[in-house]
């Protein structure tokens, strides 16, 4: 009874930012080193030869006909065709003696988006790839190197998201530990750093929002600099941007200062996002078959009804896949092989996330016109997505909008959840006592532990 109650007490003084660095940790350093090199999302070796093309002094992808990319050291490229050559497992991996071949060879990258992202998402692991130089590193252990370097980052701006956030901290958590966001993270993807600067940025835009203070220049400069980086990262989310509309007015002088304030956070951001937009749209060509961007604009304009049924007709077929790969991580046989967290476990753990996010509860109120700016933001970044994925990555008049993946939505998620904020009360007529008890850090840590335990044994197995 006493070592039950000695575990009561640890657990009850668990805070989320604590539970993140141990279990954060723990996990993401295991993913990082047992997945193997490239094997995290499928364009992560297309994403490593961006951070190698601007290591090599590439800001921009260099323009050779109809292709577009960058120069990249021979046994590099060895390395990452190697790697797709067969199912990777660790008995087939091949290591070269270190990074001393100097031959380059042009790599075409204008057949993937990652061709037109600036390098904001890539300097970290360019910081890895100048110490791998330095310490003569094979190929392979570059890549975890700049793996380490994109999960070092994202794993720094998570718990301050998670410590600065004013509600909803629990919530945080149990998405920052989501298998896929943990697999994003411990990636040499872009994916990484936009997750965490989003989670960063809504943490912070929140604690002006749902406190009684006046911005302050410092804070207004860290909303700034996050919104700036972020949209750089990867335009569409200058989406979330429109989320400083909800803070109140009388945290400004009048509503001259708050949307003059807004203006100075919203314009030099969406501008550089567009700048750079203009400089590298024409490197992208579309691998899909019969496949034109006019002809998809032409068909909008002239079916605007029939387009806009596509946005539900799309989720109705396609949100298993898009909760599986928003929980947990689901991809096409021919890329990884049959690896997958089944649907069930993926719609328990949203589950436990919608019944977290109704407990959750501060002594802070949102009210109506901040949840009308989250479902406001929300609503327009899926029909953003949904629109940039119709015009890039389908035939003329496709029937369903393909390319769409749930991880696409975890950077905005917290405001998804955040709808369900103060409405427990009313949802479930007070038949519980809504506070954050033993019961409540149990089911919250056991599920994540659980169901990333259950996934690492499941990767695991699969390569070794």
């Amino acid at each position: 009874m006493k070592y039950l109650d000695t575990m009561k007490i640890k657990i009850l003084n668990f805070q989320p930012e604590n539970i993140f660095i141990i279990i954060g940790l723990i996990y993401g350093l295991a993913f990082l080193f047992i997945t193997p090199p490239l094997y995290v999302i499928p364009d992560e070796g297309a994403q490593f030869y961006k951070a190698i093309g601007l290591n090599q002094g590439y800001i921009i992808p260099e323009k050779n006909g109809y292709e577009a990319g960058v120069y990249v050291p021979q046994n590099m490229i060895e390395t990452v065709k190697n790697t797709f050559n067969y199912r990777l497992t660790v008995n087939n991996i091949s290591y070269d003696s270190g990074n001393h071949n100097t031959t380059l060879k042009f790599v075409d990258l204008s057949m993937l988006a990652v061709v037109t992202y600036s390098p904001v998402p890539y300097l970290m692991p360019v910081i890895a790839l100048k110490i791998a130089a330095i310490f003569n590193t094979s190929s392979f252990a570059t890549i975890y190197l700049a793996r380490f370097a994109n999960f070092f980052i994202w794993f720094i701006l998570v718990y301050f998201a998670i410590r600065t956030i004013p509600v909803h901290k629990w919530v945080l958590l149990m998405l920052a530990l989501m298998p896929m966001t943990l697999f994003e993270a411990t990636s040499i993807s872009a994916d990484s750093l936009t997750i965490a600067l989003s989670f960063l940025f809504i943490a912070c835009t929140l604690r002006l929002a749902l406190r009684d203070q006046n911005l302050s220049r410092i804070n207004f400069l860290t909303v700034f600099i996050l919104g700036f980086v972020l949209t750089l990262t990867k335009s569409i989310y200058s989406i979330l941007l429109l989320l400083f509309l909800s803070i109140p007015v009388k945290n400004f002088v009048n509503y001259k200062e708050k949307y003059g304030a807004f203006l100075i956070l919203f314009i030099p951001s969406i501008i550089a996002s567009l700048y750079w937009v203009s400089l590298t749209n024409h490197f992208y060509r579309s691998v899909i078959p019969n496949w034109s961007l006019i002809q998809q604009i032409n068909f909008i304009e002239q079916n605007p009804l029939k387009f806009l049924l596509l946005f539900p007709v799309t989720f109705l077929n396609s949100w298993q896949s898009y909760l599986c790969s928003f929980t947990g991580f689901i991809y096409p046989k021919e890329w990884f092989g049959d690896i997958t967290l089944p649907l069930l476990i993926s719609s328990f753990y949203f589950a436990v996330l919608v019944l977290v996010s109704l407990y959750d509860k501060g002594e802070v109120t949102i009210n109506l016109k901040q949840k009308f700016v989250f479902i406001t933001v929300i609503l327009i970044f899926s029909l953003a997505l949904m629109t940039f994925e119709f015009l890039t990555w389908n035939p003329v008049g496709s029937s369903i909008i393909n390319g769409v993946q749930g991880r696409y939505l975890i950077p905005i998620a917290p405001l998804f959840f955040l709808l369900f904020y103060n409405q427990s009360k009313y949802l479930l007529k007070k038949k519980f006592p809504f506070k954050i008890n033993y019961s409540f850090k149990l089911l919250v840590l056991s599920t994540i532990t659980g169901i990333l335990t259950f996934l690492l044994v499941i990767v695991f197995k699969f390569y070794y």
